[in-house]
């Protein structure tokens, strides 16, 4: 099964990524500010960089998922 986490470079969303992986999803990462990178890679994960707020870009990162974690958050 093909997964989808948004927010995979936050402490809880990154970790839900982990144990996916382990329970043998195939999981796409969904990260907005590409300088986490290095923190995630590590993983075993796809990680790829969108923007929620641009309909076509979300549409890109779900093609192909059955299943969306959406864990991201907008916050300062």
């Amino acid at each position: 099964m093909k997964a989808l986490v948004t927010g995979a470079a936050g402490f809880t969303a990154g970790h839900l990524c982990e144990r996916l992986v382990r329970e043998g999803y195939q999981v796409r990462g969904l990260v907005r500010n590409s300088s986490r990178y290095s923190e995630v890679l590590q993983t075993g994960f796809e990680l790829v960089t969108r923007d929620l707020r641009d309909s076509d870009s979300f549409k890109q990162a779900v093609n192909g998922i059955d299943i969306v974690f959406p864990s991201a958050a907008l916050f300062r």
